[in-house]
């Protein structure tokens, strides 16, 4: 049985160490859903026909196996399968890449200054 299912329009920002999800509402925003991404954070993705990685008509469900934050589970789709397949990606790459970082490296790489680094740190929003 399923409880608590509600549906609304979210922004969804992905950042460097986190994912979140904020609804609009009368007088500012509501966060529907927010998570670091570590090893708490657990996510599918499918596509809802037989058409694979790049179906037009996928979802992906996320959620929060974290006690201290809050279990919380979250469904996302989009009338946009681009923006959707590509969020996808970005966020495997970057859980595949924080369940590799030990802290002395991730201490190392935020006091980096190099410019050639082409990390996936940077700021996706689509509604």
């Amino acid at each position: 049985m399923i409880e608590n299912n509600k549906e609304a329009a979210v922004w969804v920002a992905l950042f460097g160490d986190s994912v979140v999800m904020m609804e609009e509402r009368a007088g500012g925003a509501e966060s529907r859903f927010n998570q670091l991404i570590d090893e708490h954070l657990k996510v599918q993705a499918r596509a809802l026909d037989d058409k694979g990685d790049y179906s037009s008509n996928r979802e992906i469900v996320m959620y929060s196996t974290s006690r201290a934050r809050g279990q919380g589970k979250i469904r996302l789709t989009s009338d946009y399968p681009a923006a959707l397949i590509v969020f996808e990606k970005k966020l495997h790459a970057q859980l595949n890449r924080s369940a590799t970082k030990t802290p002395a490296l991730e201490v190392n790489a935020a006091f980096s200054s190099s410019d050639d680094d082409d990390s996936d740190s940077g700021l996706m929003i689509f509604n």
